[in-house]
């Protein structure tokens, strides 16, 4: 009965998740920590709060363009943003090139050799895709999981649907559905 607190750490939200639901019932607060956004990441290399206040700005008028049905508003706010970032436009770029090479991954932002950087990557993906998909959920098909994966991963921010998608990777339909649940909760895709 002392007042401790313990603090649990795991890449893997699936892992911890069914741990909690085993044994902490009612006694746990899970905070999911995710790799930094773009913006972090020229915050972090740059130090200027501008950036930060100009992704808010876009992200707001964004909301408001969708909410009210009307996009003029947001493209005035796009084109401001531009006006104002445009003499850091080089810097932008590079810290840009490093985001894509480590993923938003805080320990790979110093990383000098990009090599090095996707080495780490691939095992994080392969982790993933061993630990957490494979060692907590039901997978019965995991060559076509994988497929799926990289099926996905090639066409990012495409739309799908669930029929085709499945005839594609040879899942049933309520499979497929539970593969892409399965891959929500690891946090390798979000649906939209």
């Amino acid at each position: 009965k002392l007042a401790i607190k313990f603090f649990i750490s795991d890449s893997s939200l699936a892992a911890i998740q069914r741990g909690v639901a085993q044994s902490l019932i009612g006694r746990c607060d899970t905070h999911v920590v995710l790799p930094m956004q773009f913006v972090d990441v020229l915050m972090y290399y740059e130090g200027r709060k501008e950036f930060n206040l100009a992704s808010l700005g876009l992200r707001d008028a964004f909301a408001k363009a969708v909410k009210n049905g009307a996009p003029r508003p947001f493209f005035k706010a796009v084109q401001e943003t531009e006006g104002r970032v445009a003499p850091h436009l080089r810097h932008i770029l590079v810290r840009l090139q490093a985001y894509i090479a480590t993923d938003g991954y805080p320990e790979l932002l110093d990383t000098p050799d990009p090599s090095v950087a996707t080495r780490r990557l691939r095992e994080y993906t392969d982790l993933v895709f061993a630990r957490d998909l494979l060692g907590v959920f039901d997978i019965r098909n995991p060559r076509a999981l994988n497929d799926l994966i990289g099926l996905l991963a090639d066409q990012t921010a495409n739309r799908f649907e669930y029929v085709g998608l499945a005839k594609i990777v040879g899942l049933s339909v309520d499979t497929l559905r539970e593969y892409l649940d399965y891959l929500e909760a690891s946090f390798p895709i979000i649906r939209s």
